[in-house]
């Protein structure tokens, strides 16, 4: 039996490295891993190959930094070609991200038989945009492989019982992972104390709302209160889609696709000592921060234009981000 394991996200490596380790000793299951790219860089993908022992993905279709609708549609266009290539009797997923509705869709439509691990979660939260991609990925597997007995629940209470669908509580494959690489940790570097809470904050639903974000804060600052002596860490995620190697060209790239050929002749009129103050200009303002998939142009450069009018004392460059802002879309 062949399955075609497809991954994208820091979670599903965890996951993945500790199935894909059982897996391995049925002589009769091939698998091939696919990476889809969705985390991509050494501390969000690499790093989990190297110390989990994860098998190294024999594709890596590299779709990341998108919308959601984007980055969906181009998986699910680059899945279908290895699934083409390889023709797997299964189809595994892990997960809620982009990446696992986009495995399930493409193996649908191809008919290859589907299987979703921690299927049946719910946050019953339909802004949330992994609660949309686990409700349509349970839908469409073939069997679901459900975390807990409550999971199962939420199968049963939207009607999974008239599907045929089969339905399995495996238990938590984080807990297995746990137990796995437990003999693995490390004590971290620096000052670290005996006992400690870890929190994260990274669901876009979250940092990108000043409102929902001051109040994790508050709320962490409770709970910090009543574990003082235990000390927080908070480990944010990154939304850039650059880094060192490309994030200069893909500014400037991006700024003479927005703004036209006038980039090109201002960056030529600047002084030579002032373009390092392009380069900056080009490379963090627009290759790190433009790139970033959460926000549209057009929400982009009306935050600029209004930061810019604002603060004051820059008229040129209001002038330009009010020409961007038309540019993109928005209305006068």
């Amino acid at each position: 039996m062949k399955m075609l394991t497809v991954i994208g996200a820091r979670p599903q490596f965890i996951k993945a490295a500790a199935v894909s380790r059982v897996l391995l000793t049925y002589p009769d299951v091939e698998e091939v891993i696919l990476h889809t790219g969705q985390h991509y860089d050494a501390d969000m993908s690499d790093i989990f190959f190297a110390e989990t022992g994860l098998p190294q993905p024999k594709y890596n279709i590299h779709v990341s930094g998108l919308n959601h609708g984007a980055m969906t549609g181009q998986m699910m266009e680059k899945i279908e070609e290895v699934l083409l290539i390889e023709k797997p009797d299964w189809v595994l997923v892990f997960g809620d991200t982009n990446s696992t509705l986009a495995g399930a869709l493409a193996a649908k439509k191809l008919h290859i038989k589907v299987a979703h691990v921690e299927a049946g979660l719910r946050s019953y939260n339909m802004a949330m945009p992994e609660e949309i991609n686990r409700i349509l990925t349970d839908r469409i597997s073939d069997i679901l492989f459900c975390p807990t007995a409550t999971a199962m629940e939420n199968l049963e209470k939207e009607g999974y019982e008239a599907f045929p669908i089969q339905r399995v509580n495996i238990g938590d494959v984080m807990l297995d992972a746990a137990m796995m690489f437990t003999p693995q940790a490390k004590r971290p570097a620096g000052d670290v104390p005996d006992n400690f809470i870890l929190a994260t904050v990274h669901r876009a639903q979250t940092t990108d709302n000043a409102k929902h974000l001051s109040e994790v804060f508050e709320a962490l600052e409770k709970v910090n209160a009543v574990f003082a002596a235990r000390g927080i860490a908070l480990p944010l995620e990154t939304q850039g889609t650059t880094g060192d190697a490309d994030r200069f060209e893909k500014g400037l790239a991006f700024q003479v696709g927005t703004y036209g050929d006038r980039i090109n002749k201002m960056r030529d009129a600047t002084p030579d000592c002032q373009k390092h103050l392009q380069d900056d200009l080009s490379a963090f303002c627009f290759g790190d921060t433009y790139t970033r998939g959460t926000l549209n142009l057009k929400e982009r450069e009306m935050l600029t234009m209004a930061v810019i009018g604002a603060i004051g004392g820059a008229d040129p460059q209001f002038r330009s981000h009010v020409a961007g802002t038309l540019e993109a879309g928005a209305s006068k």
